[in-house]
């Protein structure tokens, strides 16, 4: 993946010669969030909208879903607590 960071991936000039800052994190970050969003979308048109995912756990109700997921999953997810 090329994120098209500055070379030396630091952002913010501190001295010279001396910047500090790394524009891989974000931007890392945001690929990887599109890349699960696509893949989601794909499996949504083509499995009727089934998509396994967890919901967020900060939301009620939602602990009883995901450890439905994961007894679904279970031969796939390995996950310990």
């Amino acid at each position: 993946m090329d994120n098209h960071g500055p070379i030396g991936d630091a952002c913010v000039e501190l001295a010279e010669d001396l910047k500090a800052g790394a524009s891989s994190t974000i931007t890392a970050a945001a690929i990887v969030n599109e890349i699960v969003v696509q893949t989601a979308l794909g499996l949504a048109k083509n499995n009727n909208n089934i998509v396994p995912v967890f919901k967020s756990a900060n939301q009620d109700g939602n602990d009883e879903i995901n450890k439905k997921t994961l007894e679904h999953y279970k031969n796939t997810i390995h996950y310990s607590i």
